[in-house]
């Protein structure tokens, strides 16, 4: 299992937002590019990025910023947040992301996501399921869809798709705990289809890592805790090491 350190951005700050609530916005850092760099020389071998404007507005705000990042630091990005056409997701591919994270078109769109999985291969394409009590979450998280998360991954693997993942919103930015049950039974379910899944939200103590890691994630997505000094990151990447 390996750690990823989260970047979430509001107009061009580093941020957090508790259950993925904008009303409840923490700023943590001026400059993203400062705090990449950080994470790069903490070793981490990816860095979540996320465009929390673009993920409320439907059209990427921060793709120049991101191919900045990108281009200052030796960990790969995935980046996510606004991405609902292929003209978006081949700009931020080729802008300098590694992979591009599909929540929002997933559950309106599967087709959009076919034609991007069919253009880029499953290395570059990774759905994002975030849920609120099981159900998918959409369009920056504001709107409830009808579609549960296990429906979601049945389908988008199905399709082809290798990595998802999966946010509890309910846990996210709260430094309590994950939702280890829900994520195994996603996990369980991933395996079905020879597909694999990073967790996100809730990670608060190295002992949350080493049960997800028997959980069988792949990655784990850390946040507020890295932000608050709840988690050291380094010490988060040698203990997920550790678990491989």
């Amino acid at each position: 299992m390996y750690v990823i350190p989260a970047i979430d951005l509001i107009g061009g700050k580093v941020v957090r937002l508790f259950k993925g609530d904008y009303q409840k916005q923490t700023t943590y850092a001026e400059n993203p590019i400062e705090t990449a760099k950080e994470f790069d020389k903490a070793d981490a071998e990816w860095i979540h990025v996320v465009d929390l404007d673009g993920a409320k507005s439907g059209f990427p705000a921060q793709l120049e910023l991101c191919s900045a990042i990108a281009s200052s630091i030796e960990a790969s990005i995935e980046f996510g947040g606004g991405l609902r056409s292929l003209e978006a997701i081949d700009k931020a591919i080729t802008s300098g992301v590694s992979r591009v994270i599909l929540g929002t078109i997933a559950a309106d769109n599967p087709n959009l996501v076919s034609k991007a999985l069919a253009k880029h291969g499953p290395d570059r394409i990774v759905v994002g399921i975030d849920a609120r009590d099981g159900m998918v979450a959409t369009n920056g998280w504001e709107e409830q869809s009808n579609v549960s998360a296990k429906n979601l991954l049945e389908e988008m693997a199905e399709i082809g798709i290798k990595k998802f993942i999966y946010t509890d919103i309910e846990k996210d930015g709260t430094l309590t705990q994950p939702n280890f049950m829900e994520v195994s039974v996603i996990v369980n379910l991933a395996r079905e289809f020879d597909a694999t899944v990073i967790a996100s939200g809730g990670v608060s103590k190295l002992s949350h890592l080493k049960i997800l890691a028997d959980a069988g994630v792949e990655a784990t997505i850390i946040g507020s805790a890295l932000y608050t000094g709840a988690l050291n990151l380094e010490e988060a990447i040698k203990l997920a090491k550790l678990n491989e």
